[in-house]
């Protein structure tokens, strides 16, 4: 991902990470089919623990009943969005990777088996029923597990099933507004030439004719991350407080690499997102998206990172930057001190 100076090899050895599938770049298929779905969700519901929280057993009894070794001959989208929902609540105790398949899996069999539409009024429904306490920082887009397996299953969909889709996204999005639309961007991932209101930036703008920003609605800054970057420099605000990625679904690495994707394809630099990505994380996140920006190989990728040269990420992040491709690295630690800037903390990497 670099644009300039960095060598490819450092920049790859410095940061890797697999950006979001879109409609134009799903990506190689990983996932089986409609049985291969059923068969994950089943297998993790069948080896559901024993539990004495009431909440969790009635949510696993659900689940037992609900979910049969095969699958039923019909399944709406509402249905689908509450195994969704006791699947949250058996989760806990379970490592991520099942949890994660068994997700993968209702959407796929939903999609394959019941169609683009019922997938589509079960995003709907998920994301109208809150599944647990979330701060207010969070980005629910990004967090919610079940948007995400719903966007790998659909961007690889046959045409027919992608169109069932996007025309009942349409039909939410009309009715409900913008919150739906936001959902519905993140999840049709349409960065196809040909445009229409539901591609994130069509979206950005309706959000904004009805007084949304991303200073104040989290939802904006999704649709923010994944518009071509020259047309949203604008809106790439410095919020208060710092996004939290604790429970999003793909991690700081994949929104970073998303990040950089988006820019890539529309002929951009990556720098100014990830610099915006960078500035809003938290500091258990800053190291991964701090060596992500240095990876540009941009000449002012170190800027970014100036004003956290005191914290332990940000020297981690030199650190490794230094070890992938010193010329580089080092270059740009000359080029700050002699502006004045980056003080004892760089002389003494140059000195070391």
């Amino acid at each position: 991902m670099d644009e300039c100076g960095m060598g490819k090899g450092g920049a790859s050895a410095l940061f890797r990470g697999a950006p979001l599938p879109t409609r134009s770049h799903p990506g190689p298929r990983t996932r089986g089919g409609a049985a291969d779905g059923w068969t994950a969700l089943h297998d993790f519901v069948a080896a559901a623990r024993q539990t004495t929280d009431p909440r969790r057993r009635l949510a696993r009894d659900r689940l037992l009943a609900c979910v049969p070794a095969e699958p039923p001959d019909y399944l709406n989208g509402e249905g689908a969005a509450l195994l969704y929902a006791d699947l949250i609540i058996d989760r806990y105790g379970r490592g991520p990777g099942a949890f994660d398949a068994a997700v993968a899996g209702l959407a796929d069999w939903l999609l394959a088996v019941q169609g683009g539409c019922a997938l589509a009024v079960a995003v709907n429904q998920v994301r109208i029923e809150a599944s647990g306490d979330r701060p207010a920082n969070e980005i629910r887009i990004w967090s919610e597990p079940f948007f995400l397996a719903a966007r790998c299953a659909l961007v690889q969909a046959p045409n027919a099933r992608y169109a069932e889709a996007v025309a009942a996204f349409a039909g939410i999005a009309d009715a409900e507004g913008w919150p739906a639309a936001a959902v519905a961007a993140f999840v049709l991932a349409d960065d196809r030439a040909e445009a229409h209101h539901l591609q994130p930036l069509a979206v950005l703008r309706a959000a904004e004719a009805a007084g949304a920003s991303a200073a104040d609605a989290p939802a904006v800054i999704a649709l923010v991350a994944e518009s071509p970057p020259d047309l949203v420099a604008d809106r790439r605000v410095q919020r208060r407080g710092s996004f939290s990625f604790a429970r999003a679904a793909m991690g700081p690495a994949r929104l970073a690499a998303t990040l950089a994707a988006v820019a890539a394809r529309n002929g951009q630099a990556a720098l100014p997102a990830l610099s915006w990505l960078l500035h809003h994380a938290a500091d258990a996140d800053r190291l991964t998206i701090g060596k992500a920006v240095l990876a540009t190989g941009h000449d002012a990728a170190l800027v970014p990172l100036l004003p956290f040269l005191h914290r332990s990420w940000a020297r981690a992040a030199l650190a490794r930057a230094e070890a992938c491709d010193p010329a580089w690295t080092v270059g740009r630690y000359l080029t700050a001190v002699s502006e004045g800037r980056g003080g004892p903390v760089l002389r003494a990497r140059l000195q070391g």
